[in-house]
């Protein structure tokens, strides 16, 4: 066939086939090479560096409230804290909001021995969650060569490994490998959401 067509400013990009791993921007992108959007969220999430007034112990365990609204772990001579939040954003270069993490140290060091001084450094990511919140690996079933590589939320790095092999196992074998269940590659595949949903 031809190949592929989309607009990139002045120029025309060709391709056979396409992997859709924009992050927040997935649906976005994938819309430019005609694929209706999965429904992905991005979700802002927040991490700060902190200063603490003694060393933890280099056996510190990590520390997660029983309702998950913060968590801390050693960082060096300091603390790594999350206020884990999930706030629902717009694709963006996300920015932290200085007050809501000298809320969360306020709020560590009244409830637990942390024993916080001050931020070192704060920074903000996008997780992007599917709307099943389970990750989406494989070829779009609606747009030929159209490969979706998205929507491993908060768990990329766990991840990040299995989701590269399947996605290449997709590319060059048209399947993914005995390494992986049917049913885990299955629950991977965007049609699922296709089905539900299909485009008008």
């Amino acid at each position: 066939g031809e190949g592929w067509r989309a607009a990139a400013g002045a120029q025309q990009v060709r391709a056979r086939r396409v992997v859709v791993a924009a992050g927040a921007w997935a649906d976005e992108v994938a819309g430019r090479f005609g694929a209706a959007p999965l429904g992905l969220r991005p979700l802002r999430r927040t991490a700060a560096l902190v200063r603490l007034a003694r060393p933890l112990a280099p056996d510190h365990p990590m520390v997660v409230a029983a309702d998950s609204g913060w968590y801390y772990r050693r960082a060096g001579d300091g603390a790594l804290v999350s206020p884990s939040e999930a706030v629902p954003s717009e694709p963006c270069d996300a920015q932290p909001v200085r007050e809501d993490v000298e809320d969360l140290v306020a709020r560590l060091n009244a409830v637990t021995s942390l024993g916080a001084t001050g931020i070192e450094r704060a920074w903000t990511g996008l997780r992007t969650e599917s709307p099943d919140g389970v990750p989406v690996c494989g070829f779009d079933p609606e747009v030929p060569g159209l490969l979706w590589l998205a929507g491993q939320s908060g768990y990329g790095f766990q991840t990040s490994t299995a989701m590269a092999r399947a996605a290449a196992d997709l590319l060059v074998d048209g399947a993914v490998g005995p390494w992986c269940s049917r049913e885990t590659a299955a629950a991977l595949d965007p049609v699922r959401f296709r089905s539900q949903h299909p485009a008008s």
